[in-house]
């Protein structure tokens, strides 16, 4: 509480990377302070064109952790991932859309955004990035073939690589949209066999 109270008087002194280090470290401790995180939200509403992807996501990956669903944040938040989608790397991408899963916002233009750029970065993504962005697109029950065949392409490339969780959250994705890869599933059902 000392340490909320002292942030709240000083908040105007934050920089963007300080107001995300201090929710994540909230987030990570699980606190949850209603008030801190409503002055969070309005300081980094009022500059978030001076914050990076790292201090985005540390911030949207925070407040959903605590189940704080700060509309108004997350739509300004939203509106910025857009506008700079291009500087998001996979891990970037996927914390983004993990973010408003949790919360169920399907924010349809940020989501578009997100399938676009993992479309076009899919083959740097790490096996994390692939389940974890097919689990947001499946939470929300967004269907975008063309993502879900790029991920599904990139994840046979390396289904080797996939921790036994990874290939769990991969298979529930396609299986909850509906979208019934067999080429997929069979390359993953041989690798769980294995595992």
């Amino acid at each position: 509480d000392k340490i909320a109270l002292e942030a709240m008087r000083t908040m105007r002194l934050f920089r963007p990377q300080n107001l995300a280090n201090l929710a994540w470290a909230f987030a990570t401790l699980d606190i949850r302070h209603d008030k801190l995180f409503g002055a969070i939200s309005l300081s980094a509403r009022q500059r978030l064109e001076d914050f990076n992807q790292q201090h985005m996501c540390n911030l949207a990956w925070a407040f959903s952790s605590l189940q704080v669903a700060d509309e108004e944040l997350l739509l300004a938040l939203a509106e910025q991932v857009i506008l700079r989608i291009g500087d998001f790397n996979p891990q970037g991408l996927s914390n983004m859309a993990c973010a408003f899963a949790v919360l169920g916002l399907p924010h349809h233009e940020l989501f578009e955004a997100i399938a676009s750029e993992s479309i076009r970065k899919v083959h740097d993504c790490t096996p994390r990035d692939l389940e974890s962005i097919a689990w947001a697109f499946a939470r929300l029950g967004i269907e975008k073939e063309a993502l879900m065949g790029a991920i599904s392409e990139a994840a046979m490339q390396r289904i080797h690589d996939f921790r036994p969780m990874d290939l769990a959250n991969l298979a529930w994705a396609f299986a909850t949209l509906g979208l019934p890869d067999e080429p997929l599933m069979r390359v993953l059902a041989a690798e769980v066999i294995k595992q």
